[in-house]
């Protein structure tokens, strides 16, 4: 046998190694699929948070840009959100596990944006798990803060 054969020969990988291989490959496939999805409590806590955040800036928005005062209204037992005009209103569904409560505990927190950009001051609680976060509307400029 020459060396040149020898070498053709031992090329490639053998049935044992293949199988080594897929053996691994499908452990870690079913210690993914079984752990389910990659979620935590701070990326829940940051959706939640952010679902909130963009339902109050767009309360704001509508104020600023159509020239009226609008309510934002939102049920903090089934996180059903209102924003009115006065003459329309729409209605969502934040679809959220973050709790939401004010300081005196109302089932129903209430923000007031103006036509002018300035709000009602407002103050309210986002929980969730070990995660917490203040969101606090300035009453002078309108601006929702959100303190961790």
């Amino acid at each position: 046998m020459t060396l040149e054969t020898r070498k053709e020969r031992d090329a490639g990988f053998t049935l044992l190694e293949m199988m080594v291989v897929l053996v691994i490959a499908g452990l870690l496939i079913g210690l993914v699929l079984t752990r389910g999805p990659l979620r935590n409590d701070a990326m829940t806590f940051s959706d939640g948070q952010l679902r909130i955040l963009s339902a109050l800036q767009a309360a704001r928005r509508e104020a600023v840009l159509h020239g009226k005062d609008v309510t934002f209204e939102l049920d903090t037992r089934t996180h059903i959100v209102s924003v009115t005009d006065g003459a329309f209103a729409v209605t969502s569904d934040l679809r959220t596990p973050v709790q939401i409560r004010d300081e005196q505990n109302k089932p129903i927190i209430t923000a007031r944006f103006f036509a002018d950009g300035s709000a009602q001051e407002a103050s309210f609680l986002l929980r969730y798990g070990r995660y917490a976060a203040r969101v606090t509307l300035s009453a002078l400029t309108g601006r929702i803060q959100v303190q961790n």
